[in-house]
C-alpha cells in the first residue's frame, strides 16, 4: 500500500489506445450534488414498491449496491423489478441544476481531448441521465461512445461494473486489448477487476476519497482530479530535424511545380 499523495506520478501510463472513464465522482463531485437527489428517490421507490420500512429500504438499496455494484441489478434479481422502471424513477429530477453546482475541473473537455487514443464513458447510470450529465459538463463530444445501464444486458444477463465481462465488452467495442486500456474510476472494487484483466488503473480520490492515505497495489496511479491525467501520459515525440527539413523541401517542390 502506498500514499496517493506521495507518488501520484510515479507510474506513467505510456501512450494508451483507450481510456475508460467512470462518470459520477470521477469527472465531477456527484456525492454532494446528484447523489443527494438520487439516493432518496431510490429508497422511496423501494419502500413504496416492496411495502417495507424506510430503514429496510435503505438497507436493501445500500446492500444491493455493495453486493452487485448497482441497486437496479439486485432489485431485478431478487424482486423481478425491471431496471428501466427503477432507474427512471430514481433519476427523475433536475440533473442539469445539480451538476451545474457541483465541483469539477475547468476546461474538462479540453483536458480529455488532449489525451491520446479513444475515450469512452462507463457508468451504471441510465443513458438519458448520463447524456444530461455529460452535456452539462460540456464533455459529451469528447467521448467516442458511452456504456450505460441501458447497454448492460450482455451475453444473456444484466451486468454492471465491476463485472469483468462488461469491461471486456467495452474494450471489444473500442477494438483494443485490455493491456492497451486505462480505466479511471473512484471505486476501488471496479479498479481491482480492471487490474486483473490487465488494464492500467487510475484512482480518482478527490471527491469521495479526499482523505485517502493508502493506494492499493492494484492501483497504478492515484490522482485527486482527472486534471492530473495529462502529466501521466508519455509526451508525443516531436518530429526530428531531418523530417522537418524533408517536409519543407517537399512543400517547396510543390510550390515550384
Amino acid at each position: 500500500m502506498h500514499s496517493p499523495q506521495e507518488d501520484n506520478f510515479s507510474a506513467p501510463l505510456g501512450t494508451p489506445k483507450f481510456w475508460l472513464f467512470d462518470m459520477d465522482d470521477t469527472m465531477y463531485d456527484a456525492t454532494h450534488s446528484v447523489f443527494e437527489a438520487i439516493h432518496p428517490r431510490m429508497e422511496r421507490f423501494i419502500r413504496e414498491r416492496l411495502g417495507v420500512s424506510e430503514q429496510e429500504a435503505a438497507r436493501l438499496q445500500h446492500g444491493y449496491w455493495e453486493r452487485y455494484g448497482a441497486t437496479f441489478l439486485g432489485l431485478a434479481m431478487h424482486h423481478a423489478i425491471a431496471p428501466e422502471e427503477f432507474l427512471a424513477a430514481a433519476h427523475d429530477f433536475n440533473v442539469e441544476e445539480a451538476v451545474s453546482r457541483s465541483a469539477h475541473p475547468r476546461a474538462l473537455c479540453e483536458l480529455i481531448r488532449r489525451l491520446p487514443g479513444q475515450k469512452a464513458v462507463l457508468t451504471n447510470g441510465p443513458r438519458a441521465y448520463a447524456d444530461r450529465v455529460l452535456r452539462t459538463l460540456g464533455v459529451r463530444d469528447a467521448f467516442k461512445f458511452s456504456v450505460t445501464a441501458n447497454d448492460m444486458h450482455v451475453m444473456g444477463a444484466w451486468r454492471c461494473k465491476p463485472d469483468s465481462v462488461l469491461l471486456l465488452h467495452a474494450c471489444r467495442r473500442a477494438g483494443v486489448k485490455p493491456q492497451d486500456t486505462v480505466m479511471i474510476d473512484d471505486s476501488l472494487a471496479n479498479l481491482k477487476v480492471a487490474h486483473e484483466l490487465g488494464m492500467r488503473t487510475v484512482w480518482c480520490t478527490g471527491y469521495r476519497h479526499a482523505n485517502a492515505v493508502r493506494r492499493p497495489a492494484y492501483v497504478d496511479v492515484a490522482v485527486p482530479s482527472i486534471e492530473g491525467l495529462a502529466r501521466l501520459v508519455a509526451p508525443r515525440k516531436a518530429p526530428s530535424v531531418s523530417r522537418v527539413k524533408l517536409r519543407l523541401m517537399n512543400h517547396q517542390d510543390k510550390e515550384s511545380d
